[in-house]
């Protein structure tokens, strides 16, 4: 910072480019305290507009790193912040879900999926883990329907489809969590 603007106050300008540096190096914690000062100390409305901007991605990569570590809490925490700072997308509210079925909390899981599918109708990973859920249940009619859907977007839907049809239920949630994960179904396995 400046001298100026330790002597009169932070300068947001400043703050902003500070956050800037800092998410060029992916220190998110660092950015997340730039942008912080940027948001209370600017009166420009496309300044402040930017800090909310850059939060939300912040507090959405930290949300991000404490699941990798585990940390559902925190990872819950960091996503409902970066869901009050910015317009509230789609990925947000499919990664808000996936925490709170990380931590059993299917109401909110249930809101984060239709908040994302509301964004974004045919979102192939809200669509598949709405489906999980609703099949984990038993709410099998609403799980075959959002497989239908996905049948046009994913052809891996079939497959849960014909586990489920031969009796499979481990196979068939497997398939769809390999849909909502994006990942191999090799590589997943559904909750029990």
């Amino acid at each position: 910072m400046s001298f100026f603007g330790r002597l009169f106050g932070s300068n947001p300008e400043e703050s902003c480019e500070e956050g800037l540096a800092a998410l060029d190096r992916r220190d998110f914690e660092s950015a997340t305290r730039a942008f912080t000062t940027c948001l209370e100390s600017s009166n420009r409305e496309s300044t402040v507009r930017l800090a909310r901007f850059h939060l939300a991605e912040c507090h959405t990569q930290l949300a991000e790193s404490a699941w990798t570590r585990g940390e559902y809490a925190r990872a819950r925490d960091e996503i409902e912040v970066a869901l009050s700072y910015a317009h509230p997308t789609a990925e947000r509210h499919l990664i808000a879900a996936q925490i709170a079925r990380r931590i059993d909390d299917r109401a909110d899981a249930a809101y984060h999926l239709e908040a994302a599918l509301q964004r974004s109708p045919g979102h192939e990973q809200a669509l598949a883990l709405q489906a999980l859920g609703w099949y984990e249940e038993g709410r099998v009619e609403g799980a075959l329907a959002n497989a239908e859907a996905l049948l046009l977007i994913d052809g891996r839907a079939a497959r849960f489809r014909e586990a489920h049809a031969r009796g499979d239920k481990d196979a068939a949630k497997a398939h769809l969590l390999a849909v909502a994960t994006g990942f191999p179904q090799s590589l997943v396995q559904p909750r029990r």
